[in-house]
């Protein structure tokens, strides 16, 4: 026999071995964020204010994913084109119109 102080331990085939990573993370529930296209677009005017702040710093102040600030200031000019007193400014998605004859049909019956 050997006279080592190091121990082994043999898991019977069906334990699964646990990694380090996945018992100390810790689970984040991350809700879904949605900014409004005036939010957008105070986030690039502080990015270009401001071009030495990470994303990191930025996502934490408008609570949102960093990735999320990526993704918007890579179409910054865009959101910079968005005008405060316009009325999409205030909404948080830009859809298509399912019947845009029937949009224009109802403008014009309103008007």
């Amino acid at each position: 026999m050997c006279s080592s102080t190091f121990a082994f331990f043999y898991l019977p085939w069906h334990v699964k071995k646990r990694s380090f990573q996945s018992i100390n993370k810790t689970n984040k529930n991350k809700t879904r964020v949605s900014l409004t296209a005036l939010q957008k677009k105070e986030i690039c005017q502080f990015k270009s204010r401001n071009p030495y702040c990470s994303h990191n710093r930025i996502a934490e102040m408008f609570a949102c994913g960093s990735s999320t600030i990526g993704d918007i200031l890579r179409e910054k000019d865009k959101w910079l084109a968005i005008k405060e007193n316009d009325s999409s400014a205030q909404f948080k998605k830009k859809r298509p119109l399912k019947w845009p004859q029937l949009e224009e049909a109802m403008t014009a019956f309103t008007s």
